[in-house]
């Protein structure tokens, strides 16, 4: 509930039955525009809070129980026009896998890649690449076994 900065974890059951798991979390963040999964902790998940507006992110942790916490600290400067943030794995050329982000910015056409560990901490990995600006939507999946990871973007209007 953005209008209230209100969060709860809900689950779907084995007949299609919805509830909450746990304590409904109020008093977060009333501005933040993007929620993003970052992947599996060894005691939970993460999850990536994108404030555009003040150039924040912050990485929270997620339990079984349905609790949240922050872990870190919030990251600032960030640009406030990364339009898509999207989760993946990350293997280099060793055979190491991470938790890492794409983030697009559709104004510059520029993508970057970050690395993210288990304390909620980001490196960036490589270089800022450059592609089209009119991207709408990028999601992640095995498209293609030419990569480790692929990505298709999608532009509604050309």
């Amino acid at each position: 509930d953005k209008l209230n900065g209100v969060a709860e974890i809900n689950a779907v059951d084995g007949n299609g039955g919805f509830f909450r798991i746990g304590d409904r979390h109020s008093g977060l963040s009333k501005t933040v525009d993007l929620i993003v999964p970052i992947g599996r902790l060894p005691d939970g998940y993460a999850l990536l809070f994108y404030e555009k507006t003040k150039g924040v992110g912050e990485v929270w942790k997620g339990d079984s129980k349905g609790n949240l916490s922050r872990i870190g600290v919030p990251h600032t400067g960030w640009r406030s026009t990364w339009k898509s943030i999207v989760s993946f794995l990350h293997k280099d050329g060793q055979g190491n896998v991470s938790k890492a982000l794409l983030f697009f910015d559709a104004s510059e056409g520029e993508v970057e890649i970050y690395k993210v560990d288990d304390l909620g901490s980001f490196t960036q990995s490589g270089r800022t690449m450059y592609t089209r600006r009119g991207w709408d939507i990028i999601l992640n999946g095995n498209y293609s076994d030419r990569a480790i990871m692929n990505f298709l973007f999608y532009e509604a209007k050309s």
